[in-house]
């Protein structure tokens, strides 16, 4: 009947979408695996994620020594090629390497854990915001440390909870920017 052709014909399409995105994953480890090794990299982990809503434009993250380096990927589907948007880098985040002396059963060590297991240790000192916590593995650009959301710590205060931020760059340059990514425009 045509209710199941329809159904049919949509869960071949989700499915068809899925091993998509599974195969460009693929491709995506592969390419980044390679790029580590040309730059010298021993690669500690690695996690590459789509942008929002599509298979074409991935963010690439891995850990180097102590090092996170993050590279943005566009990869056409139907072809072999890809474009590599060089991104920054950021010093890994442990809370054994820094002098802020918490205490390890304050309030503000369980809420940097916390925030720690829920972002799966990828973490980093903001550059730009002073004793912020960022998540590494989101930004608004695929190729950048600026993160989507943080956590402010004040170290003087360990009975005190973080302070949870939210930093989303909703600026026209910044969408205009990730736009050209996706699209292949202007680099």
């Amino acid at each position: 009947t045509r209710k199941k052709i329809l159904l049919f014909s949509f869960l071949l399409l989700c499915a068809a979408y899925l091993f998509l995105g599974w195969f460009q994953h693929q491709r995506v480890e592969a390419y980044t695996q390679n790029l580590a090794s040309q730059r010298g990299h021993q690669i500690n982990n690695l996690l590459v994620k789509p942008t929002l809503g599509n298979h074409w434009l991935w963010r690439s993250i891995y850990l180097h020594e102590e090092t996170y380096y993050i590279d943005a990927i566009r990869l056409n589907p139907f072809s072999g090629t890809f474009r590599l948007f060089e991104g920054e880098s950021i010093t890994r985040f442990k809370a054994s390497d820094h002098a802020f002396n918490i205490p390890a059963d304050s309030i503000l060590q369980k809420d940097i854990d916390r925030f720690s297991h829920f972002t799966n240790g990828y973490l980093a000192l903001d550059p730009k915001q002073d004793k912020t916590i960022i998540d590494v593995r989101y930004s608004n650009l695929p190729n950048t440390t600026s993160p989507l959301w943080a956590i402010q710590i004040d170290p003087q205060k360990p009975g005190a909870h973080a302070d949870y931020r939210v930093t989303r760059d909703t600026r026209q340059q910044t969408r205009d920017t990730f736009l050209d990514m996706l699209f292949g425009r202007g680099y």
